[in-house]
């Protein structure tokens, strides 16, 4: 079955996304590029700085912080130090109260800054490295309301069909652009019951 799929997408020209990526990095694309500017700078946490692109962040100074020298539940950083901050995938893999860390996250940014996560909710458990946590939309947007910050959004994506791609060993395959492409359409098809990857943008308000 792994190599029938392969196979039919062999030739085809196809993102750079793969297939638990491609709806989710489709939906974020661009979403704060209104807000990107060379005088502003944002935190890329355990190499996310490719996130900042995707949202649209081009021009700001993206410093990047991995563990174990830097924990999101516990940043040696300043109060108010960033006006972005963004993790991809991290937050399933936090050794700690994920509350903690979406504080953080908040803490760091100045005024009006914007935090973006994204995590895993159906998923294989992961060993490397360490598996603790699942989230779904409303529990990101709980998090964030509990640290103050505001929800701007949430999003999910996952279905049965990519599901079953995944068990046999295709989650990294790339999706095919071709819309009328089996592989395109699995990967753009979303069942609000079976989220395999979700997120959540939100900003620290103006005035606390």
């Amino acid at each position: 079955m792994r190599e029938i799929t392969r196979a039919a997408a062999r030739g085809a020209e196809r993102s750079d996304f793969h297939l638990t990526r491609f709806f989710m990095y489709s939906s974020l694309s661009g979403v704060l590029a209104a807000h990107d500017s060379p005088s502003k700078s944002c935190l890329a946490v355990s190499d996310s700085s490719r996130l900042a692109g995707i949202l649209g962040l081009k021009a700001v100074e993206v410093v990047n912080v991995s563990y174990p020298e830097q924990s999101l539940l516990a940043l040696k950083i300043a109060d108010a130090a960033f006006d972005f901050c963004v993790s991809d995938q991290v937050f399933h893999h936090l050794e700690g109260n994920p509350f903690d860390a979406m504080r953080e996250s908040l803490r760091v940014l100045r005024p009006g800054g914007f935090a973006v996560h994204t995590t895993a909710f159906i998923n294989p458990v992961y060993r490397t490295p360490p598996d603790f946590w699942r989230f779904t939309p409303e529990a990101l947007a709980l998090m964030c309301q509990a640290a103050e910050g505001i929800v701007v959004g949430t999003g999910a994506w996952g279905n049965k069909e990519a599901l079953a791609l995944i068990q046999i060993g295709l989650r990294r395959i790339k999706v095919p652009l071709d819309p009328a492409h089996p592989l395109h359409q699995i990967a753009v098809l979303n069942d609000p019951e079976w989220p395999i990857v979700t997120w959540l943008v939100a900003q620290k308000p103006f005035a606390q």
